[in-house]
C-alpha cells in the first residue's frame, strides 16, 4: 500500500481492520475447538482462549505432533 503512495490513514485503517480480523479468528477458531467438546470433557480441557491454547500447545508439543502424524482414517 505505501508503494503505491496509499495515505497513512488508508494503511492504518487497513492494519486495523487486518488485527481485527486475526482477533475474531483466533476467537472462532478457539471457541468452535471448545464448543466441539462435549460438557462432559469441559474440564479435561487445558486452554479456554488464544494465549492458554498456545501455551497448551507448546508445552505438549510431542503429543500434538503425534496425534496430527497419525493416520485417523482407520478410527
Amino acid at each position: 500500500m505505501k508503494q503505491n503512495d496509499e495515505s497513512e490513514h488508508n494503511v492504518n485503517a487497513f492494519i486495523t481492520s487486518f488485527e481485527q480480523e486475526v482477533e475474531a479468528f483466533k476467537f472462532k477458531g478457539i471457541k468452535s475447538m471448545i464448543d466441539y467438546h462435549s460438557s462432559y470433557f469441559e474440564d479435561l480441557l487445558e486452554f479456554n482462549d488464544w494465549t492458554t491454547a498456545m501455551k497448551y500447545l507448546d508445552d505438549n508439543k510431542e503429543k500434538v505432533f503425534k496425534f496430527l502424524l497419525e493416520d485417523h482414517n482407520d478410527k
